[in-house]
């Protein structure tokens, strides 16, 4: 997701999915979330006269052209954090060019989206929304969809990061860097995009570590409960598929972005055998 110069970034931080619509954490399945979370803002691209929509998965759209987008994570205590980011006076066909700034090694995809896909608000309205007009807009947008009542900051500073979280972030940035020690490894595109499983394998053709990243949604939970179960199991079809889908049984356990879960099977697999 691009952020900085050129976009509007959000971030909402819930006490668990359901948050804007029930107290109950799962009254909303996973792949309700985004459609609900997204409202607040389709109704305030809706107040600048925009044909803006939802298209269901990621992708915010304006006549039909890339807007925006918007996901969400769901951490192991229920907290969710739905982001989105909107193009102002920039557009996500640019994607490929901050990634490569980024990531100059390569190690990072994205999708390529050609400049008559994609659009601004700029391009839309003849002009980029100041900062100001946007929280006004986005805030009214979700007091009307939801019946809240945001309290607008009088001034935008970001909160500074403590020790520890710096730490944390840290690890985070890096716990999925390639391995070399991982050296079997497969990828295929999905509903969202690229999806990657890395492996290693002993010789008794156990799975001694594995990672999988990409393009999909899915809670701490599921990911972190995957990678465990998988290890130290053989690394056969049958073992495999049972681990996969004992993996998802569990409360609060899913994956989005990649339709049936034969797919995951099959790139783990794939993988495997390379």
């Amino acid at each position: 997701m691009p952020i900085g110069p050129g976009f509007l970034s959000l971030s909402l931080y819930l006490e668990h999915r359901s948050a804007l619509v029930s107290d109950a954490a799962f009254a909303l399945r996973p792949e309700q979330v985004p459609n609900r979370c997204v409202r607040g803002i389709l109704s305030a691209l809706r107040r600048l006269n925009l044909d803006a929509t939802f298209n269901g998965r990621d992708w915010i759209l304006s006549r039909g052209r890339i807007l925006g987008w918007v996901s969400f994570h769901e951490a192991a205590d229920d907290h969710t954090i739905v982001e989105a980011s909107i193009a102002n006076d920039d557009t996500f066909a640019s994607l490929p060019f901050l990634i490569d700034e980024l990531d100059p090694s390569g190690l990072l995809s994205c999708e390529i989206i050609d400049t008559q896909q994609a659009t601004s608000l700029s391009a839309e309205l003849g002009t980029p929304l100041a900062l100001d007009s946007a929280v006004d807009l986005i805030c009214a947008g979700y007091a009307a969809e939801f019946g809240l009542s945001p309290e607008r900051p009088q001034e935008y500073r970001p909160a500074p990061l403590s020790v520890e979280s710096e730490k944390q972030f840290d690890e985070w940035q890096f716990q999925r860097v390639t391995s070399a020690r991982r050296s079997h490894r497969a990828s295929r595109r999905f509903q969202l995009g690229l999806v990657s499983v890395e492996l290693a394998l002993d010789a008794t053709h156990r799975i001694d570590d594995v990672v999988l990243s990409g393009d999909f949604i899915a809670s701490s939970r599921t990911i972190d409960g995957l990678e465990k179960n998988l290890h130290g199991i053989i690394a056969s079809e049958e073992n495999v598929r049972a681990v996969v889908e004992d993996s998802f049984n569990g409360a609060g356990c899913f994956i989005l972005g990649m339709g049936r879960l034969d797919g995951l099977v099959a790139l783990i697999m794939e993988a495997a055998t390379r």
